[in-house]
C-alpha cells in the first residue's frame, strides 16, 4: 500500500467514524426526548400534588424527586450527574438508563399517591426507601417481641 492510499484510507475511516458518532449522538438525543415526553404526565401529576399539599415549600419538588432517585439508584440527582459525567446544569434524567427511568416513574407515581393520602415526607421515605423499610420491619419485630 502506498503512502497516498494509506492517507486516503485514514481519511475515509475518520469520516466514517465521525458520521457514525454524529448519528449515535442524534439517536441518543431522540431517545431521551421520547422518554421525557413519556414521563411528562407522571411528573406533572407529582408536581400538581406537591403544589396542592405544600404550596409554600419551594424545595418540596426536589425533595420528593431526590427521594425517587435515591430509592431506585441509591443516589440523589446531584450525585448521579457527577458520577455519570454530566454537567451541573444537565438534567439527571438524561443520565439514566431506560430501566432506571421506568423504575423512577413508578416511584414518582407511588410518592404522588402517598402524598395525596396526606402522608408526610418522613412517612413516605420510610415506605419508599428499601433501607428505611428494613429498619421499620426490625423495629416492628422488636415491638412484637416486647409485647409477647
Amino acid at each position: 500500500m502506498t503512502e497516498r492510499e494509506r492517507e486516503w484510507y485514514k481519511q475515509y475511516n475518520r469520516e466514517y467514524y465521525e458520521k457514525n458518532r454524529e448519528r449515535l449522538k442524534q439517536h441518543r438525543r431522540e431517545y431521551r426526548a421520547k422518554n421525557r415526553e413519556r414521563l411528562k404526565p407522571i411528573r406533572r401529576e407529582l408536581t400538581d400534588v406537591i403544589q396542592e399539599k405544600e404550596p409554600d415549600n419551594i424545595w418540596a419538588y426536589k425533595k420528593y424527586t431526590d427521594l425517587a432517585y435515591k430509592s431506585v439508584t441509591g443516589k440523589i440527582s446531584r450525585v448521579l450527574r457527577k458520577e455519570r459525567g454530566a454537567g451541573k446544569t444537565a438534567n439527571a434524567i438524561d443520565c439514566l438508563t431506560a430501566d432506571e427511568l421506568q423504575d423512577i416513574a413508578k416511584k414518582e407515581i407511588q410518592i404522588a399517591v402517598l402524598r395525596e393520602m396526606d402522608m408526610d415526607y418522613e412517612q413516605i421515605k420510610a415506605l419508599v426507601l428499601p433501607q428505611e423499610r428494613g429498619l421499620i420491619e426490625k423495629f416492628n419485630i422488636q415491638l412484637q417481641q416486647q409485647v409477647q
